[in-house]
C-alpha cells in the first residue's frame, strides 16, 4: 500500500513531542517573544506623572501647610500653589534669595540669605509682615514646639525666635555649621552639617541645647526624614538609614543615582530624588532595596506627600511635578 506524505501539521506535532520528551524535568517551554528580564535590570516605573506645572525659576526650597505649597526660588520670589486644584495662586516678591521656608501657626516664614533676615508672610493674603534680622546667610528653618529655629551655614549656632513676638529669644551652639533642611522628630532637632565636616547630621536636644547624637552620612548631607522606626538622610554618597535614638547607621542603600537630595515617606515606601540622574526612586523599607524608579524632570529636588500623590519641585527648570505612585 502506498503511503501519502505526512502533512506539515503532523511533522510539527512530532517535532514538539520529541522536544518535550528530551526536555529535563521541571523545565518549561517559553513562548516566542516572552523575555524574562535579566538579573540586575532597571527597576519598574515608580508611578505616573499626573501634572506638570511651571512655578518658579530655579526653585530652591519648599514647604507644605496642609493645602498650599510654598516654593522659594533664586529669583527672589515665593510661589503659592493650591494643591486641591493644582494651580498657582500667587507669586510673592520677597527680594534677595529665599534660603528656607517654614510653616508656623501664625504664617509662613521665609529666610533671605542675602539680607540676613527672616520674614513672615500671611498665608491667606501673601502680604509680608514682621522681619527679623538674624545671622549671615540663613539657610534652614524649623518649627520646634512654639519656636522658630534659624540655621546658617556661616555660623556654628542656631537662633531661636518667638514667631509671635518676632524676636530672638536665645541662641544654641552647634558642633558644626547649620545647614539647610533641618528636621524635627522624636523630641529632637536634626541638623545637617553641610559646610563643617561635610558628612554629619547632629541630634540636638531643643530644651538643653546639647548635642546628643551624630549620624555619619558618608558624604555631604542633604535632607532628612523619619519613618518605619528609623531616620533616613540623603547625601552626595547615597542614602543612609539610622537609629533615631543614637544616630547609628542601620543601612547604606545604593542604586538610587548620583547626588541625592529630596526625601519623603509614604505608608509603604521611602522616596528619594537624584538631581543628576533626574530620577524619583522608591525604596522598600523592609528589604532596603530600590524597587522602582521614574525620570520626572531635570534636577528634581524637594518632595512632599499630598494625599496619595507625591509632589516634586525641580530646581533646574522651576517645574512642579505631581506623581501618582504605581
Amino acid at each position: 500500500m502506498k503511503l501519502g506524505r505526512p502533512s506539515s501539521a503532523a511533522l510539527l506535532a512530532a517535532m514538539l513531542a520529541v522536544l518535550a520528551a528530551c526536555a529535563p524535568a521541571g523545565s518549561d517551554v517559553r513562548q516566542a517573544g516572552a523575555v524574562t528580564p535579566p538579573s540586575g535590570s532597571a527597576p519598574a516605573p515608580a508611578g505616573t506623572i499626573v501634572t506638570t506645572l511651571p512655578v518658579a525659576d530655579k526653585a530652591v526650597t519648599m514647604a507644605y501647610d496642609g493645602r498650599y505649597l510654598w516654593i522659594g526660588s533664586d529669583s527672589g520670589a515665593v510661589t503659592q500653589v493650591d494643591t486641591t486644584i493644582g494651580q498657582v495662586i500667587r507669586t510673592i516678591k520677597v527680594g534677595g534669595r529665599p534660603g528656607g521656608i517654614a510653616v508656623t501657626g501664625d504664617g509662613v516664614w521665609v529666610a533671605d540669605g542675602a539680607a540676613a533676615t527672616v520674614t513672615r508672610l500671611d498665608s491667606g493674603t501673601g502680604q509680608a509682615g514682621a522681619t527679623v534680622r538674624v545671622g549671615a546667610g540663613p539657610t534652614g528653618l524649623a518649627q520646634v514646639g512654639g519656636d522658630l529655629w534659624v540655621f546658617s551655614r556661616s555660623e556654628r549656632r542656631a537662633r531661636v525666635l518667638d514667631p509671635r513676638a518676632a524676636r530672638t529669644t536665645r541662641t544654641v551652639a552647634l558642633p558644626g555649621s547649620g545647614g539647610a533642611h533641618p528636621a524635627v522628630a522624636g523630641g529632637a532637632v536634626w541638623v545637617p552639617d553641610q559646610d563643617g565636616d561635610g558628612r554629619s547630621v547632629w541630634r540636638i536636644d531643643p530644651v538643653s541645647g546639647r548635642t546628643t547624637a551624630r549620624v555619619d552620612t558618608g558624604g555631604r548631607p542633604a535632607e532628612i526624614t523619619f519613618g518605619f522606626g528609623s531616620g533616613w538622610v540623603t547625601s552626595s554618597e547615597g542614602l543612609t538609614r539610622f537609629g533615631p535614638d543614637d544616630g547609628r547607621t542601620q543601612a547604606r542603600i545604593a542604586g538610587l543615582g548620583r547626588q541625592l537630595d529630596g526625601i519623603t515617606v509614604t505608608p509603604d515606601a521611602v522616596w528619594v530624588t537624584s538631581t543628576v540622574d533626574n530620577r524619583l526612586s522608591r525604596v522598600d523599607p523592609v528589604t532596603n532595596r530600590v524597587v522602582a524608579s521614574l525620570v520626572v524632570c531635570t534636577g528634581p529636588r524637594h518632595l512632599t506627600v499630598v494625599g496619595e500623590d507625591i509632589w516634586v519641585v525641580c530646581g533646574d527648570t522651576g517645574m512642579l511635578v505631581r506623581v501618582h505612585p504605581g
